[in-house]
């Protein structure tokens, strides 16, 4: 498990990120939907609800076979949330 901060054209973002086996395409689709994956099927959907009241916007950005990563884009967030 990786986790670090990137910037660039004045963005800003957290990724995390790990050397699994990676997300296909067919599950990406709803890796954020509420009740999808194992368990309650809720970490990710309330994640993605809770960051986009602050203007944070998270993705995965993987490629299947080479690990997940999830990516939280912070450009618009982080003043917004008194975090800047």
């Amino acid at each position: 498990m990786c986790l670090y901060l990137v910037g660039k054209n004045g963005s800003q973002a957290v990724v995390c990120e790990d050397d699994g086996m990676g997300i296909n395409d067919e599950a990406r689709a709803n890796l954020f939907t509420k009740g999808f994956g194992k368990n309650h099927g809720l970490g990710l959907f309330l994640s993605q609800e809770i960051l986009a009241i602050t203007g944070i916007m998270i993705t995965e950005n993987g490629m299947p076979g080479h690990g997940g990563q999830i990516y939280d884009d912070h450009t618009q967030g982080w003043p917004e949330a008194g975090l800047s």
